[in-house]
């Protein structure tokens, strides 16, 4: 059975006052409660997220296990292993800590004991686990005892832990660990030879993640005056980017970034990219930074191809031969090697590995054994992603296309079909708007590695006599002007007009009216003939891609937009976009996923302009994608309808986190199925305002099969998670929830 946290108990069991909740008929689907079974399943899905037989610095211990039950922990010897409960301001434990002192003579096990409690009909019941750690004895740790040479292969580390569990580094920005040990890589490369690494994931974050290593490099260290710093890098997909900072205090003296448009360095500018080199995807890089203490850096890439290494921060027009870019202030003593997590909407991955650092005598400029397989996919040319034709003709246009398929490492050689590799094709065909759509899915299979990569081409086809049709006709919000000095014009606005043609023989033509004005006729607007048209025109569109700027529309005002396609052959039906103005509108299921999963847009403003069903379709929940909602939301009296989430992750409801506000919105016939943090609105609330929202007929679930998550199920929200949980409730007013259930499992 998984934590029930309905709103109305919530609030009841914390003795806190909810304004006009009303909770009518609400089922509950729990059974018996088998306490027993329950305080055995919790403790035996406890782990230390530590290396228990090399304990070396503090670390975390968990609050709350499976099912909600509350964990407290005691130590048979506090001397070495001290247990520090910290406190939120509302009183609520915030994290439990064991704190390690490390023996000066010899290393000492201990005992760490879990005792788990569970209250059902009033009754708590507990169960306790006892975990056995070492903590190594002292060693030299400290900032002032560190030799200068830095190495970190992360061999010693267990996979799937993440980063900050270990005593090199400790987690300096952002609320939650997302680096882990990886001691292999899906089927696109080797490791390097005898290392690990850390995979970093990008992830869809509001703020950033950093991790921090001590170091210890002071100028009379440096006989020269310069010292390096190695490692190997390696992404693969789209990146939000990884910064390596080296720090002095909590000031950036040198860094560099990586993401998958290319690599950058830090200069007194900000970050700049290097122009003269870009990474390949799935390729080992490895970098080198020459630096000096008076904040002079030299950035090299080997060339694998070249077996050198190649500098490649020349370019900028500050650099000085023998000394490199000045990047910062100087500074006398370099103290921490930071890793920095970017924020964004990306969700690729990033690999570091092997990174050294020691004076330049120690680790001089030289030839590097190349870690990466000799074959591997890289570029796929020779081909369109999509294609516009005739049905008439498709039988000549439908073909495989003549792949040419480069080896990654080695762009220059074109691999040969049948002999380096396969390919096989999934044939699907669907209609869209009238248009015939035929997807090919192309799998190339490398012969030596069994590496796959996929091709997808999308082929348009329609009759030659058509008339066009627009598909995914758009108009965006009214967004304000940018000026020639990049501020923002008060009153000024653009919208955008976007879609897609699938002809290449149509012009479209559009008219922009004041809201409510008389809906003209598609020949009106073709001719540009609309009576009271604030700005009309028309554009041949030669490319797939519609996209029409206006520009002088006033960004206090509302607009109806009309637009038309046509062709020698007739033209289009109206297509229309009502009450355009600089609130986003929703009016269909897309721009409601749209909404829930858009970073960029997190903070606007929202109103749902009719009801939204749902029900064909596919709500595709990435839990890569979890974002915190701060904007507004109005449902105008509208309502969600027919809504089907289903995840086996956390966080599983239409917003993932919620810290806005959202006003007069209905959901009907919703279900809602996740591991833990499970509910129709929010998985998680740390803030805002809710008023006037009913729940009718909705359901919310644990997955048939699953295990493990944390517990936390709601109507209105898995949780509530902040400083203070009586502020965030006391935001929340004429809350209705009918005939509404919640299972457990």
């Amino acid at each position: 059975m998984k934590r029930i946290n309905l709103l109305l108990l919530l609030v009841a069991g914390a003795g806190l006052l909810v304004p006009s909740i009303n909770n009518t008929s609400v089922k509950y689907a729990e059974t018996s409660v088998d306490t027993d079974a329950i305080l055995d399943d919790a403790l035996s899905l406890i782990e230390l997220n530590v290396d228990a037989n090399n304990v070396v610095n503090d670390f975390r211990l968990i609050t709350y296990g499976n099912y909600g039950c509350s964990i407290t922990w005691a130590s048979s010897n506090e001397e070495v292993a001290k247990i520090e409960v910290v406190y939120k301001d509302s009183g609520a434990v915030s994290d439990i800590i064991c704190r390690i002192t490390r023996p000066e003579n010899e290393d000492v096990s201990l005992t760490l004991t879990a005792k788990a409690s569970y209250t059902a009909n009033g009754v708590t019941t507990t169960k306790e686990r006892d975990f056995t750690i070492k903590v190594l004895k002292q060693s030299d740790i400290e900032v002032e005892d560190l030799p200068l040479e830095f190495n970190e292969d992360f061999t010693s580390y267990l996979t799937g832990i993440d980063l900050s569990n270990y005593y090199k580094w400790q987690l300096v920005k952002g609320d939650q660990g997302n680096v882990t040990i990886v001691d292999s890589l899906p089927n696109f490369n080797d490791m390097i030879d005898g290392k690990k690494a850390i995979d970093i994931r990008s992830m869809r974050l509001t703020s950033e993640i950093g991790y921090r290593s001590k170091l210890n490099v002071t100028s009379d260290q440096l006989t020269s005056g310069t010292f390096v710093l190695e490692g190997s890098i390696m992404f693969t997909g789209e990146t939000n980017g990884v910064e390596l900072e080296l720090m002095n205090g909590d000031s950036s003296f040198i860094g560099i970034k990586l993401d998958h448009t290319g690599f950058y360095y830090l200069t007194t500018a900000g970050y700049t990219k290097a122009s003269s080199y870009i990474p390949k995807e799935g390729v080992w890089q490895r970098f080198r930074l020459e630096m000096r203490m008076s904040s002079y850096l030299r950035f090299y890439v080997y060339d694998w191809e070249a077996d050198q290494y190649i500098e490649i921060n020349t370019d900028n027009p500050s650099y000085i031969p023998g000394a490199g870019v000045a990047c910062s202030s100087a500074a006398s003593v370099v103290d921490g090697l930071q890793i920095n997590l970017l924020t964004g909407s990306k969700e690729g991955h990033t690999y570091l590995s092997d990174i050294k650092l020691d004076s330049l005598e120690n680790l001089a400029l030289g030839k590097q054994v190349n870690p990466n397989r000799e074959d591997g996919i890289g570029t796929i040319a020779n081909y369109e992603d999509e294609i516009i034709g005739f049905e008439e003709d498709a039988s000549e246009i439908e073909a495989e296309p003549e792949f040419e398929v480069h080896n990654r490492f080695n762009e220059d050689e074109i691999y040969t079909e049948n002999v380096d590799y396969t390919v096989s094709d999934k044939r699907d065909e669907t209609t869209s708007n009238g248009y015939k759509m035929i997807i090919h899915t192309y799998t190339v299979t490398l012969t030596s590695t069994k590496e796959t990569k996929d091709v997808v081409v999308t082929y348009y086809l329609d009759k030659k006599e058509n008339a066009p049709a627009i598909v995914d006709f758009k108009v965006s919000h009214l967004q304000a002007i940018q000026t020639e000095d990049a501020t923002l014009e008060p009153t000024q606005g653009y919208l955008t007009i976007s879609g897609k043609l699938f002809r290449s023989d149509a012009t479209i033509a559009y008219a922009v009216l004041d809201k409510d004005s008389p809906v003209p006729s598609a020949e009106s607007v073709r001719n540009q003939t609309v009576a009271g048209a604030i700005i009309s025109g028309s554009s041949v569109n030669p490319s797939r891609d519609i996209e029409i700027q206006t520009q002088g529309l006033d960004l206090n005002k509302e607009y109806d937009v009309y637009a038309v396609a046509y062709n020698l052959y007739g033209t289009s039906p109206l297509y229309v976009s009502n009450d355009v103005s600089t609130v986003i509108n929703i009016s269909t299921p897309e721009e409601l996923y749209d909404m829930t999963t858009n970073m960029e847009t997190a903070g606007s403003t929202f109103r749902l302009i009719n009801n939204i069903d749902c029900s064909s379709y596919d709500w595709n929940y990435n839990p890569e994608k979890v974002i915190e909602f701060e904007g507004v939301l109005d449902g105008q009296g509208y309502s969600i309808e027919n809504l089907n989430i289903e995840s086996t992750s956390p966080e599983t409801a239409l917003f993932n986190e919620f810290s806005g506000t959202a006003k007069n919105l209905t959901f009907k016939n919703v279900s809602v199925t996740g591991l833990s943090d499970t509910a129709v609105f929010a998985g998680i609330i740390t803030g805002g305002t809710m008023d006037n929202i009913t729940f009718e007929n909705c359901s919310i679930a644990y997955p048939d099969g699953a295990n493990g998550g944390e517990g936390y199920f709601g109507t209105v929200c898995g949780r509530f998670k902040g400083d203070s949980n009586k502020a965030l409730v006391n935001n929340l007013s004429n809350i209705n929830i009918i005939d509404t259930e919640i299972k457990g499992p």
